[in-house]
């Protein structure tokens, strides 16, 4: 049986990623530079202080990086509080599992003020056991380290773990961890139907593709994808 659910919030639980690419399309603007489909790679698994030192650094964007920081972080500040909503059936499944005693966890990119302004908005904040921010510890999504230490707070083995995630970045270090993966859709800048199929043990095109009981047992047999082709 699962001992832990380890969600990535924004595109996951949470409807956020329009207001991220707003953001990077206002710098760009700003910059006077046009975005191209490598940048958007890159910046997709940037945290924010990254994603501010390449305005600054290879758009010349503002005096500081420190500069470009605060300007988006204000911006995205603002979506979380105010703008942003949960994704559906994020958070029947959120409390679903909270019910039945699973051990959940938010592991994201964003800093962890955004996490708390965002889930707390959606009613959820308070039902995670660890909310774990990549940024705030100086770490990546991209590596396994980042979800080990996930793990080791929540107190359950990674191979009765599911991680949930819309990126195929995340999904691949995931599952590198140890951890049972299952790949959202939310858009093609984080990964396409196709890399999320290839890149996770379940592929999920919306929280109601997901058999719960199922998902609750581990269960990621041959048929575990069968949905998956319909939806490509």
């Amino acid at each position: 049986m699962i001992e832990a659910v380890v969600f990535d919030c924004d595109g996951t639980l949470l409807d956020s990623m329009p207001a991220w690419h707003a953001m990077q399309e206002r710098l760009a603007q700003r910059a006077g530079v046009v975005l191209g489909e490598h940048e958007l790679d890159v910046l997709n698994a940037n945290t924010l202080p990254e994603t501010a030192e390449f305005f600054h650094r290879e758009c010349g964007l503002g005096a500081s990086s420190q500069e470009v920081l605060e300007y988006a972080r204000n911006m995205l500040m603002g979506e979380y509080l105010t703008s942003v909503l949960p994704r559906e059936g994020a958070v029947s499944l959120v409390k679903r599992l909270h019910q039945d005693d699973v051990k959940l966890a938010v592991a994201s990119s964003s800093p962890e003020t955004f996490l708390r302004a965002g889930l707390t908005r959606a009613g959820i904040y308070d039902l995670f056991d660890v909310v774990a921010s990549a940024e705030d510890e100086h770490q990546s999504k991209s590596t396994p380290r980042f979800f080990w230490s996930v793990a080791g707070r929540l107190g359950a083995m990674p191979q009765r773990i599911w991680g949930i995630d819309d990126s195929v970045y995340a999904l691949k270090a995931m599952k590198e961890a140890g951890f049972l993966t299952a790949g959202i859709y939310d858009s093609d800048n984080a990964g396409t139907r196709v890399g999320l199929l290839f890149a996770s043990d379940w592929y999920l095109d919306g929280f109601a593709d997901l058999d719960y009981e199922r998902f609750l047992s581990g269960d990621v047999g041959p048929d575990s994808q069968a949905l998956a082709p319909y939806h490509l």
